[in-house]
């Protein structure tokens, strides 16, 4: 039903059934409703104020806690108005401070509509008031019809809520006790008539806003800071090769796989048992791959259950014992995180125990149920958590039996027992008192943090994490969502929204709902977890306004903005380039990445990183980088200007060279006829037999030219060790050569450039030999994975980790200032040198 509003119009006076006699006040409701099509016959309560508005008696305030302040308040069209106080006590029952009226039998079936009039008056938190209509039928079964919060505003606000009858006359309740608070009130009244049905009855109940929906409202920009703060943290990556040498320009891939925050969902176990769809759900919420980490168990881990399965598939909650086992051993084998619901829960509903007997029976018949649901096989050390309390602040049956301080001592005790029997999962106390409310459950909220202050005094954290309900009454505005959470800031570490629906925000805002909720908590420092309870509408408890699906699995609206936001906004897939020191920064959302990374052709496998904190990986690719510090050219940059180098001429060759800003010029004038007639050289170039050794310069021409380089003897007969012909280009390039291995050691060998039998000038800069294999110092960290470990000397500071192998006639050194770890897989094979060293690194 869209929501409407309805204005006070002029109408002829219609022929109404059981009103002849109705006041003006029922009159104008009655011609109020004729310009809408709506034609009233029938009032199921008194068609006239005085019959139900009379004070005193003021029969409408059954348990005389409410403060009757003014009488006959008269106001839009009625005259029997009051001003009215509820100033509830921290021990006290919200909803025994009551406004109540009692209907006519309705008939089953039939279409009604309830109607009212409030103002607020602020209290001292600046709050206007608030009432929750909550009505039922008066008849043996007391089913629940309507349950409606509604928040007030400083104003006159007309209500219309529909009802469907049962057969039953009913009990409206408009509930005030939630905080201490002044209304106005008046103009109550329940209507039908013949051409009333569902889909024609206003609604109106002004769930279809919230403060702070706007784009530019000022709480977003401070909550998407603190999600960069908390919700984020730094990979530093540094990529090296074979040798430790940093590799620049290698590109970092990291794919997010998990989120560290809990996303999960409520069930109950018949579903999912029952209907595959359920865990082809889970696993893949959307059929792109995004999946839920968190599973939540909704009532058959709940005592009545547990010990009593009821085994009525999708008629009630039960499935029998085996079957749960199996869904649990299969959520864990699909790496779902288990949260248990609930240890205990002091409500004569979910107690097997015969509450008559004495305290010490009672603490007794807990114990022993705590000890036989965690101390199972197929339960000990599969949850991740449990609701060791649900919902104490109002469900006070064992408090009643114990006292308030006695009971205290006994929930401390029940999370103590639970920390010894299960001590890898997390502690929990779950309450639905301070969200789904918001501010306006202020009684509610303070005996909460009483009971929470109670159990964790003398006692070594009991509660390591309070879990928030969220069955939404109405839109709670996400700052203030935000700030009500700030307040338990100094009780626990950890907070957990549990059991989240949109029950009571209009399905007009719903998505835009769903989204600024979900900012608003994942910005918290403390939420760890999100919990909605079951994601289709229509299954369930309670579940015509679940976040995800409808009844055919489409995704809503709202399932979809909850999608957008966790895996689009909140999900990280980057990329960066590595700098001269082979390193890259990528910062990103918390929870489980791979992270690839590709240079030059050569891709590594996967890593797995989980990032909860800024994280630092050294990653080795199975290539071999230059490493500038081992080359053996002196002033290969030319800073020295022209110092060891030098220009041969032969046969009358003419050429010249001189350093001009940090590159060497060479002009020819005359090449000769042959390439050796013209060289620039270098002598003194040292090498060692069995050394491999890689050739690089940055070099361009005039015109595009072929030139040699060679690396020969410096005496007769001048054999080369290596040579190789290439062209160089009208523009600067850089040029990497062929690597080549020494047969034998000389050092005085030379490095040749052949220039002649070509006029054209050349420019060089930045010439290189070096010795690869060549250690120079030492890095943090490294690992050398899934390949063979090439000679030489491998140096870190901290840790460094091999599954690789030392191939035969290798020679190879690992040193570590602290851990060298050698996977199973890794090997020597025969007639290899290996060592492993810890000892000090130093650079």
């Amino acid at each position: 039903m869209k929501n409407t509003v309805l204005f006070f119009l002029t109408a002829a006076i219609l022929f109404v059934t059981n009103t002849q006699a109705q006041d003006p006040y029922h009159q104008s409701l009655i011609d109020q409703l004729a310009d809408s099509n709506l034609i009233v016959n029938t009032f199921y309560i008194a068609d006239n104020e005085a019959s139900k508005m009379a004070c005193p008696p003021c029969s409408f305030n059954p348990f005389n806690k409410l403060l009757i302040q003014e009488e006959n308040v008269s106001a839009r069209g009625f005259s029997m108005g009051v001003k009215v106080a509820a100033y509830p006590n921290i021990d006290e029952k919200p909803w025994d401070y009551n406004l109540r009226f009692t209907s006519q039998v309705i008939p089953a079936g039939e279409s009604v509509l309830l109607t009212f009039w409030t103002h607020g008056i602020p209290n001292q938190e600046g709050n206007f008031g608030q009432l929750e209509a909550y009505v039922r039928e008066l008849g043996g079964n007391e089913v629940g019809l309507l349950r409606k919060f509604l928040v007030l505003e400083q104003e006159w606000q007309q209500w219309f809520l529909p009802i469907q009858g049962t057969g039953e006359a009913l009990r409206i309740d408009l509930r005030m006790g939630g905080l201490s608070q002044s209304l106005y009130f008046g103009g109550i009244a329940l209507m039908g008539g013949n051409n009333f049905s569902s889909s024609n009855l206003p609604l109106v109940d002004r769930h279809d806003r919230y403060e702070g929906s706007e784009p530019g409202a000022t709480w977003r920009a401070d909550a998407a800071a603190r999600i960069e703060t908390y919700r984020k943290a730094n990979f530093n990556c540094q990529v090296l090769d074979l040798n430790g040498t940093p590799i620049e320009q290698a590109e970092i891939v990291l794919n997010m796989q998990e989120h560290a925050f809990a996303f999960g969902v409520a069930n109950p176990g018949y579903l999912q048992s029952n209907n595959p769809e359920y865990k082809n759900r889970l696993l893949d919420l959307d059929g792109n791959g995004r999946r839920l980490n968190t599973f939540v168990f909704e009532a058959d881990m709940q005592w009545p259950y547990w010990v009593n399965p009821v085994v009525c598939p999708n008629t009630c909650w039960g499935i029998d014992r085996n079957t749960l086992l199996n869904e649990i051993n299969w959520l864990v084998n699909n790496n779902l995180r288990l949260h248990g619901h609930t240890i205990l829960w002091p409500n004569d509903r979910y107690l097997e125990v015969d509450t008559t007997q004495s305290e010490a029976f009672i603490e007794n018949a807990i114990s022993e149920h705590i000890t036989d649901i965690l101390t199972h096989p197929d339960i000990n050390g599969k949850f991740a958590s449990w609701d060791v309390l649900n919902e104490p602040t109002f469900n006070v049956l064992l408090e009643g039996k114990f006292g308030f301080n006695n009971v205290l001592n006994l929930y401390r005790d029940v999370f103590d027992q639970v920390a010894n029997l299960d001590p890898s999962a997390k502690r929990m106390l779950n309450d639905y008192v301070p969200i789904g409310n918001g501010a306006y459950s202020r009684t509610g909220i303070e005996r909460h943090k009483m009971i929470v202050d109670g159990i964790q005094s003398n006692s070594n954290n009991a509660i390591q994490a309070l879990g928030f309900q969220c069955h939404m009454r109405y839109p709670v505005p996400p700052a203030e969502v935000w700030e009500l959470l700030n307040e338990y800031n100094e009780k626990t570490n950890e907070f957990i929204i549990t059991e989240f629906d949109l029950k009571g925000v209009d399905e007009s805002i719903q998505a835009a709902y769903t989204r600024d909720f979900l900012t608003a908590i994942f910005s918290h420092e403390q939420v760890n977890g999100f919990t909605m309870w079951n994601f289709r509408d229509s299954q369930g408890w309670n579940h015509s306004d679940t976040p995800i699906f409808d009844d055919n699995w489409n995704i809503k609206p709202s399932g979809q903005a909850f999608i957008d936001r966790v895996f689009v906004d909140w999900w990280s897939n980057e990329q960066e380039i590595t700098d001269s020191n082979g390193q890259a920064t990528i910062r990103a959302f918390k929870g489980k990445h791979t992270i690839q990374v590709s240079y030059d052709g050569i891709t590594s496998t996967p890593y797995e990183v989980t990032l909860n904190e800024d994280n630092t990986l050294t990653i080795v690719l199975p290539i071999q980088i230059p490493n500038p510090l081992c080359n053996i050219v002196e002033n290969e940059n030319f800073d020295d200007n022209t110092n060891n180098w030098s220009l041969p001429m032969v046969n009358y060759s003419s050429a010249s060279m001189a350093v001009n800003n940090g590159i060497l010029d060479i002009d020819i004038s005359d090449a000769g006829t042959s390439g050796w007639h013209c060289q620039l050289r270098q002598n003194g170039i040292q090498l060692e037999a069995g050394a491999t050794y890689h050739i690089s310069f940055n070099a361009y021409a005039d015109a595009p030219r072929q030139i040699k380089c060679e690396i020969a003897e410096s005496v007769s007969p001048y054999s080369a060790y290596y040579d190789e012909y290439f062209t160089v280009s009208a523009s600067m390039q850089t040029y990497q050569l062929t690597d080549f291995t020494m047969p034998v050691s000389d050092t005085n060998a030379r490095l040749n450039f052949y220039l002649g039998n070509d006029n054209t000038n050349i420019h060089f800069d930045n010439i290189q030999v070096i010795k690869l294999n060549c250690t120079t110092g030492c890095v943090q960290e490294m690992s050398l994975n899934d390949a063979d470990v090439l000679s030489g000397t491998y140096q870190v500071h901290n840790e460094l980790y091999s599954n690789g192998t030392i191939p035969a006639n290798g020679v190879v050194s690992f040193k570590a200032t602290n851990l060298i770890i050698l996977a199973p897989e890794f090997s020597v094979e025969s007639e290899a040198q290996f060592e492993a060293i810890i000892e000090d690194c130093n650079n």
